[in-house]
């Protein structure tokens, strides 16, 4: 149950990220996953996908969409921002350990990995995204 509301409140959340104010926000210090997991790359999965609000970044807007895997979408997400001018696009995977303390402060327990080889800057704009869930403690 817990897993329930924690996976409708992050839905309900990014969805609902309109605040493009630009804040200093630190990289990840917990590990890196080093390749993406299987439910992104299988073809035959029906990824689970949610549009967000728009990145504005200086005179750049990127679109950002969040993924998840299929009946796990509190443990196993990602989220993707995409230029449509020049189709670039730049994704962090995220994966939560399942454990009852996740539910509370999940990015303690939480792995990330970068796709598309993004600068540090648009790092920084994909941890911006995730850090406008208020759940995402």
């Amino acid at each position: 149950m817990k897993k329930i509301i924690l996976v409708c409140s992050l839905a309900l959340a990014l969805s609902a990220c309109a605040d493009h104010t630009q804040s200093k926000i630190s990289e990840p210090t917990l590990s890196m996953l080093t390749s993406a997991p299987a439910w992104i790359n299988n073809t035959k999965t029906n990824i689970v996908t949610a549009p967000m609000a728009d990145i504005v970044d200086g005179n750049t807007t990127f679109t950002a969409t969040n993924f998840c895997k299929p009946h796990d979408c509190a443990s196993d997400f990602m989220i993707r921002i995409s230029n449509p001018q020049t189709k670039q696009e730049y994704s962090l995977v995220v994966h939560v350990k399942d454990t009852d303390a996740a539910i509370l402060t999940p990015s303690k327990y939480a792995s990330y990995l970068y796709l598309g080889n993004p600068s540090e800057h648009i790092k920084s704009l994909l941890q911006q995204v995730l850090k406008q869930n208020p759940n995402w403690k």
